[in-house]
């Protein structure tokens, strides 16, 4: 390989964001360093070409708006050019499994796709304990489009068990117990029913934290959101208590008083979005996220336009300023933050990079997912409140958190082992 030519038309393609000549180039250069490697020569790797293989990001998006575009080929040749011998190299980023399952569906490899999907099924089950409705539907369609509707009908009541307003999967349901494929709905249009910005829901996951959780309601009330929800884990604390009463009289705030405190994934594992039959794209959010100084008050109008140009996307999220935080592990988070942004740049100011529970606007699904999401720059960013915090000095509100906290929180881990 010129080793020199393909730097040089990387850069080139960079610079003027030609994402297509990029991604082409990422695959070649995998495939070459993969090659390498199983050889045993994985030492003789020009550094330049470790650079542009790590630029893997823009690739895996790339396979995401192909599959958009119904060019299933493209994006499943991408993807096998990362897998090296086999698909078991995806079982840790499993959601580049998903994304091949969806390729072999595309193009119209059901038995294979049907396959790939159900590994995917598995290895989502053994790390998350959950399942995604999506490739229980589109499992299914695999199952019917190769003649087994009666293999097909549990996977779509496993669809509809997870989220009963789905109509592609009614539809299909009673096709196939009529054993037809007739005007089967083939692809999920569904999920991006977007309404008047301010009439985004909004769920705020909320656990005995005052200060940051008031700034981030104030910050959305004055910027005229209207469709507030605070899902408390089984809050102690007294004074938010007190808040939430005052609160509630407002009309645009409602809070929803769990039974226990389920964690991070409080927002599916509560079922809240069946129980209050969520229509729309969503927002889901940790309590301690304020959207910065020169964000806009309509930002998800943005945020929707991009959720709505990236259908194989789950959420957009605003990205996090990061430059100028203080607290003790600050050195540390700069590094993990730079590194997301570091080879995924998809667009202006935009990121195909991981963001988990920080504030992000969701496609309308009923799972958690990290990986297939994007983040926003420039002027689409908040800040993370402990993130500035100075844990020697800390409020009343952020002290009782702390020693009432259960092991969800990587801050307060942190904060734990730093005192320990």
């Amino acid at each position: 390989m010129d080793f020199d030519k393909i730097y040089a038309d990387f850069e080139a393609a960079r610079t003027s964001d030609d994402f297509d000549t990029m991604s082409d180039i990422i695959a070649a250069v995998n495939e070459h360093c993969n090659v390498m490697i199983q050889s045993g020569r994985g030492n003789e790797i020009p550094p330049r070409d470790l650079r542009i293989a790590e630029h893997v990001n823009v690739l895996i998006h790339r396979v995401t708006k192909l599959l958009s575009d119904g060019d299933g080929v493209r994006a499943k040749n991408y993807l096998i050019s990362l897998a090296r011998d086999n698909v078991s190299t995806f079982d840790k980023f499993f959601h580049m499994m998903y994304l091949l399952a969806r390729g072999l569906y595309v193009t119209g490899n059901f038995a294979q796709a049907a396959k790939i999907f159900d590994r995917y099924d598995q290895i989502r089950a053994a790390h998350w304990d959950d399942a995604d409705e999506l490739s229980l539907f589109y499992r299914a369609n695999c199952l019917m489009l190769t003649g087994d509707f009666d293999a097909a009908i549990p996977f779509y009541e496993r669809a509809l068990a997870m989220k009963a307003d789905f109509p592609e999967a009614k539809r299909n349901l009673k096709l196939a117990r009529q054993r037809s494929i007739e005007n089967l709905a083939r692809e999920v249009k569904s999920l991006w029913n977007f309404p008047n910005w301010r009439d985004v829901p909004i769920f705020i996951n909320a656990r005995d934290r005052l200060g940051v959780m008031r700034r981030q309601i104030d910050w959305l009330l004055d910027a005229g959101y209207r469709k507030i929800f605070v899902l408390d884990n089984a809050s102690t604390y007294p004074p938010l208590l007190e808040y939430y009463a005052a609160l509630e009289t407002d009309r645009r705030v409602k809070i929803i008083r769990l039974e226990k405190n389920f964690g991070f994934k409080a927002l599916w594992l509560s079922n809240i979005l069946e129980r209050l039959n969520i229509a729309t794209p969503y927002v889901y959010t940790d309590p301690d996220v304020v959207p910065a100084e020169d964000c806009p008050k309509d930002f998800l109008k943005r945020l929707m336009e991009i959720l709505g140009d990236n259908h194989e996307i789950r959420k957009v999220g605003l990205g996090l300023v990061w430059e100028d935080i203080t607290f003790f592990q600050s050195d540390r988070m700069k590094k993990i933050e730079s590194d997301y942004y570091d080879g995924s740049r998809v667009g202006d100011e935009l990121y195909f990079t991981q963001v988990d529970t920080t504030f992000a606007l969701y496609a309308n699904v009923r799972h958690y997912s990290v990986r297939l999401a994007m983040r926003t720059a420039g002027d689409l960013r908040a800040r993370h409140l402990p993130w500035y915090f100075d844990y020697d000095n800390l409020p009343d509100d952020e002290r009782y958190y702390i020693a009432h906290a259960e092991n969800f929180s990587s801050t307060v881990n942190q904060f734990r082992n730093r005192k320990a």
